[in-house]
């Protein structure tokens, strides 16, 4: 036996022989007791930690108070710099880390501070402090990042920020140049220059919250604030060891430090410090400082002590490099010496590149993209695969950003979240972020900036529109084109006038149009599924298109004309693209992945970026001047082209640049006279209404919001114009209760359990129902949140010792290996839950859809379409199993291919009645009688179009007869007739009188029509030869009659089909001649004369 492999034995350095081992301890450590401790003559350990009123304090190990340190709101983490003494902590509150004196002085000579803060939104959660170069690691969990800092704050880079999902903590080692990140369902280390990133820990990690390094013996501890446990392992992630477990034991670690053979860390729901020998685990648990009882959740910790840090050699002493240098580990060599292995590496503020390794210069151009509640901006061609962030990412707590452009010569980034239905611009330095437009648009999914005239599209995908504001003044805006089949994708071309749209109903179609919105032309013999993403190459006046259902890229002339293919190996669903000099860059939701390849041929494809799939990828651009250029005299450029308000760019062969300046108004204005300037005329287009509900607020940005969301303390306006009421004192009604911090909440809210005051107002006297639990600080709580391993009181009081044996109640299921209780719904459910597969042995096969391959596991399905595709879905990979190689000029199973162009389309699409392929080739005369698919509507001539398409006010089928608009689906109301033997009043619908009514020298209609000089004309002695049955006098003159049951068919009476007369029978209608009959299906007879019943 090994003893030295073994947990357990040495609790720092082991040296193994023959039948035994001897234990030993480094430097500024000596054995007492058979374990290593500090050595008598170094300054004894003390924890620093935050406290109950806001403060950072310092404790001995005991948990006496030894002094107060400083003021922090919200210390979610602390470390040091013991060679400094100085103390870092974060402040997720403020937004901003903090640097202050480990031991000021009481006169505070030494109180200085510096302080670490970001632009935009930026929420520091977590920090560690490499001590050998000074620099400081921040984890920033809103943007999924790590910062890195000098220590005085003059330089800052991103070091990682990709492919984290939720981190949370970080420890680091410098001696070897690697960090350990905690990151929500895994523990990943990654080389201190953020390369070489990969988890450590997968398997039974619901929730990592707390991570530490014991850097003598090269291992992670961490904790899961969810399974309730503190695991370790060593740095390659192997040698996993469980030191104790279970809600009896720990509940909610949030925090963790080490010293010796302790690990001290913060339990959230006894709102204590604890500590543990990290050899004995639960038998050797000791509280050592209860923290707080007003519910909140301290967080930070740190263990503060010379031999934590020990002195090393610097590499970077020997750099020359401009801003960061950067200790790492040199290579992922697993066999090397890792003490050996530690080298440097420059790397510059964020903004600027690395040039030749040391020296640093500013960015002018970047790859920027839109990713869920990112906007990020990466260096092209980046000398090094680390810090290559172009700016500060932009992000937002909850969003989905899409639409995405710039403006270089405003610095502006322009983009939509479709969530909250709002488009902002913000400088690429991540400052001054405004709302473009806040209301009355309901989903920009494109949009594209005229950077000439400054002119910003948009396209509402809901609405069915596109729309044009000024970026001059954001009020002037306007619809330019309506009624529009689920429009998607937009660019402008401003140096020839053009705009180009795209629409996904099927038929798709891309679109051209004068920047003004006029004289559009749809692409014809253009094979389209679904046109995702549009970009223009503007040196070769070429428009690129990708399509997300057939999966190529495509490019035309910008008439439409030479359409151009390029097919691509990597390529599965790409959703953007843009354009840039000989280069092509796509996103692909498929892949999470950022391709680049030639933009003529598709040649030298590779991935680029690589993205975690709960953070999708949207649209893309290349910010660069040159992708900006501004013709020569371009007419909308200069003084807005003498345009009181909208100037568009209009093609003119005439001119010298090929373009005139057309003068536009906003909603409710026209041209005047002059045609620049604007004058009202809301007849024209009439400003969209402000809120049109009674219960509605009108924000001062035109957003509606309900009446309730006034001073309630949120900025639900987004320009805060909803808290500026006179929000001072705010008057509750007899059914709300008034919080003590002035918030009005339902009476039914009162000490209901939940924290909607924020401050527990009022619940200190109250008698709790008898299936509630009677908090000691008055609140009650359901019964069933009783020992759930949760603070539900706020001050711990449901997790009291009595709920030391708990066990899973009798609807749970317990994870054997971390003990942990799932609700029995979640077994045999597919997921793993207990996170060793616990839930998931000994379950029948899982039922799949037929729209689903069933992994070879039985526990998986996952989507037809994804079976063969290249990419790996199954666990087991079987859906990659036994497929067959296609070849380049091959299509899959599931795909036609088109005779002349090649292009595969859908199998779905052959012989289904609509002519994809621009030879028809889909739809051979061999494919008979056609049965359109379900939702399809079949036309008369067998066409078969979206049910979407019916009534649309468009003849979809192209029959001529427009049986798509037909009477027969109700699109409109019939034309009304009148009666037989009555008489339709002129100038008035649905208005008859009466034959004898008529010239009766009485008014019948409304508008007197019925009686008039013409009825003393005596024409019907003159016509009686021309009407085939009767003739009466009108005021307009003679008018042939028929009897009843007949129709007048210019003067001959013809019989009247009553049955082509909507609603005349509820079944069946049978005409006869003069009359018609109504008539039952079978199991219904009829009831009166027209309609029927069972």
């Amino acid at each position: 036996l090994n003893e030295c492999e073994e947990w357990g034995y040495c609790d720092q350095l082991c040296s193994n022989s023959f039948g035994t081992y001897n234990c030993s301890c480094i430097e500024g450590y000596e054995r007492r007791n058979d374990t290593c401790v500090a050595k008598a003559t170094y300054p004894k350990m003390s924890l620093f930690v935050e406290h109950v009123d806001d403060m950072i304090y310092e404790f001995d190990p005991s948990g006496k108070e030894i002094k107060k340190i400083t003021n922090a709101s919200d210390a979610s983490d602390i470390d040091f710099n013991w060679r400094r003494k100085r103390l870092f902590f974060t402040d997720a509150e403020k937004r901003k880390v903090f640097n202050v004196h480990a031991n000021p002085s009481p006169r505070g000579k030494d109180s200085f501070q510096v302080v670490y803060s970001l632009p935009g939104s930026w929420s520091p959660v977590a920090v560690a402090v490499d001590w050998i170069t000074d620099n400081v690691y921040v984890v920033d969990a809103l943007g999924q990042k790590v910062d890195v800092f000098d220590v005085g704050g003059i330089h800052n880079a991103i070091v990682l920020s990709s492919n984290l999902t939720s981190p949370v903590d970080i420890s680091l080692d410098p001696t070897v140049g690697y960090m350990f990140i905690t990151d929500n369902l895994r523990v990943v280390r990654a080389h201190m220059d953020g390369s070489f990133l990969k988890p450590i820990v997968v398997d039974t990690v619901y929730r990592a919250s707390g991570i530490a390094v014991d850097i003598i013996t090269k291992r992670v501890f961490w904790t899961d604030i969810l399974l309730d446990y503190i695991e370790t392992v060593d740095y390659d992630g192997k040698n996993r060891h469980n030191i104790f477990r279970g809600v009896s034991n720990i509940q909610t670690p949030s925090r963790i430090t080490l010293f010796e053979r302790k690990i001290y860390w913060i339990d959230s729901t006894k709102l204590a410090i604890l500590s543990v020998d990290k050899f004995k685990g639960k038998n050797s648990i000791k509280p050592v400082i209860p923290l707080t009882k007003d519910g909140k959740d301290p967080k930070g910790i740190v263990a503060y002590h010379e031999n934590l840090q020990p002195s090393a050699d610097n590499p970077c002493k020997s750099s020359s490099c401009a801003h960061l240098c950067i200790i790492t580990a040199r290579s992922e060599n697993e066999g090397s010496s890792l003490s050996d292995n530690l080298g440097y590496r420059c790397a510059c503020n964020v903004g600027y590149r690395l040039v030749n390794n040391r020296r640093c210069e500013r960015i002018e151009e970047f790859l920027m993209y839109s990713q869920q509640k990112f906007i990020k901006g990466k260096v092209l061609n980046p000398d090094t695969s680390s810090f290559t962030d172009a700016i500060q990412p932009i992000v937002s707590r909850s969003a989905r950003f899409v639409g995405l452009d710039f403006d270089y010569y405003e610095g502006y980034i322009y983009y939509s979240d479709v969530i909250l239905d709002v488009i902002y611009k913000v400088k690429i330095q991540g400052t001054e972020r405004e709302n473009v437009l806040a209301s009355q648009n309901e989903g920009v999914e494109g949009l594209a900036i005229d950077w000439a005239s400054r002119n910003l599209y948009y396209i509402d995908s809901r609405k069915g529109t596109l729309n044009i504001l000024s970026t001059r003044n954001t009020t002037y805006r306007r619809t330019l084109l309506e009624d529009l089949k689920r429009p998607r994708a937009i660019v402008v071309h401003p140096n020839k006038g053009y705009i180009f749209f795209s629409e996904w109903d099927r038929p798709a179609n891309i679109s051209r149009a004068n920047s003004d919105g006029t004289d559009v032309l749809v692409f014809e013999n253009v094979l389209l599924g679904w046109p995702n993403g549009l970009s223009m190459d503007y040196e070769k006046d070429r428009l690129y298109w990708c399509d997300a259902l057939l999966d190529h890229i495509q490019h035309a002339d910008l008439n439409g004309n030479d359409v151009r293919t390029i097919s691509s190996r990597l390529i599965r669903h790409p959703f953007s693209l843009v354009v840039y000099g000989d280069k092509l860059f796509v996103t692909d939701w498929r892949l999470d992945a950022i391709i680049e390849m030639n933009r003529v041929d598709g040649s030298g494809e590779r991935i680029i970026e690589k993205v975690e799939e709960s953070n999708r990828l949207y649209g893309i651009k290349i910010y660069s001047k040159s992708a900006q250029k501004i013709i020569e005299g371009h007419p909308c450029h200069k003084d807005n082209g003498g345009c009181a308000k909208l100037c568009f760019p209009i093609p003119d062969n005439k001119t010298d640049v090929g373009i005139v300046a057309r003068c536009g108004c906003p909603y409710g204005e026209k041209l005047s006279s002059d045609g620049r300037n604007c004058e009202s005329d809301p007849g024209t287009e009439p400003p969209v209404p402000a809120c049109k509900h009674s219960w509605d607020f009108t924000c001062d940005n035109q957003r509606c919001i309900p009446k309730t969301w006034v001073c309630d303390g949120d900025d639900d306006c987004l320009d805060n114009s909803d808290e500026n009421q006179n929000c001072t004192a705010p008057t509750c009604t007899e059914n709300d209760f008034q919080c003590g911090n002035g918030r009005c909440i339902p009476k039914g809210y009162f000490c209901d359990g939940d924290k909607d005051c924020d401050d527990f107002s009022g619940c200190q006297n109250v008698t709790c129902e008898s299936n509630q639990f009677s908090c000691d600080n008055g609140r009650c709580i359901p019964m069933t949140w009783k020992c759930d391993g949760e603070n539900d009181c706020g001050d711990s009081s449901d997790e009291g010792d009595f709920c030391a044996e708990k066990t899973c109640a009798y609807f749970q299921f317990s994870c054997a290996s971390s003990g942990h209780c799932i609700p029995q719904s979640w077994v045999c459910d597919g997921d793993n839950d207990c996170f060793d597969n616990a839930d998931e042995e000994g379950c029948p096969p899982i039922t799949c859809s037929a729209s689903q391959f069933k992994c070879n596991n039985q526990k998986q399905c996952i989507h037809e379409s994804y079976k063969c595709d290249g990419i790996t879905d199954c666990e087991d990979a079987s859906d990659e199993l036994g497929c067959p190689s296609i070849a380049p000029d091959q299509c899959a199973d599931q795909q036609f291919k088109c005779k002349t162009s090649g292009i595969c389309i859908p199998i779905r699409w052959h012989c289904d009645g609509t002519p994809d392929c621009g030879d028809g080739s889909d739809e051979p005369s061999t494919c008979g009688s056609i049965d359109c698919q379900e939702n399809y509507f079949q036309c008369k001539n067998s066409k078969c179009v979206y049910k979407s398409f019916v009534c649309d006010g468009e003849d979809d089928c192209g029959d001529g007869d427009g049986s798509d608009e037909s009477l027969e689906h109700a699109c409109k109301a019939p034309e009304f007739v009148c009666p037989s033997g009555t008489w339709s009043c002129p100038g008035i619908t649905g208005h008859c009188v009466p034959h004898d009514k008529i010239c009766d020298d009485h008014i019948d209609c409304p508008n007197g029509a019925d009686e008039g000089p013409g009825c003393d004309a005596n024409e019907c002695s003159n016509s009686r030869s021309v009407c085939s049955n009767g003739c009466i006098e009108t005021p307009g003159g003679a008018l042939c009659t028929c009897p009843k049951g007949e129709v007048l068919n210019g003067t001959e009476c013809m019989d009247l089909d009553e049955c082509a007369v909507p609603g005349m029978c509820s079944q069946i209608c049978t005409n006869v001649k003069k009359s018609y009959i109504c008539s039952c299906v079978d199991g219904y007879e009829l009831e009166g004369n027209t309609s029927v019943r069972p």
